[in-house]
């Protein structure tokens, strides 16, 4: 069964991106695959300033911080994935890059 996670992009307040996110879970669901929401606000991760690339975190399936070990292992069991993200100043959030930068070497 594909696992598709759904990446919520921002943790401001009101953020807008929820509603939607949550709903593309439920449709991913409906459709017979496994999904759940990736949400910052929740699994808040420090920002990456490692000694190490994440590549080494992940060979060793051992990172610094408990909220970064399991984001990578939501980005380990994963087959693909939905962003979901507003849009800041022409690009995309800060939280989301640093998420990315975390578990890219997973990808």
């Amino acid at each position: 069964m594909l696992n598709i996670p759904v990446i919520l992009g921002s943790v401001r307040e009101g953020r807008l991106s929820e509603a939607p996110a949550k709903y593309i879970v439920e449709r991913i669901k409906v459709a017979g695959y496994q999904s759940q929401l990736v949400d910052f606000k929740e699994i808040p991760l420090p920002f990456y300033n490692a000694p190490s690339i994440p590549a080494e975190y992940f060979s060793k399936n051992a990172y610094p911080d408990p909220n970064a070990q399991k984001w990578s292992e939501i980005a380990r069991a994963a087959d693909a994935f939905i962003i979901v993200s507003p849009e800041y100043n022409h690009g995309y959030p800060g939280v989301l890059k640093n998420a990315l930068d975390w578990a890219l070497w997973n990808l």
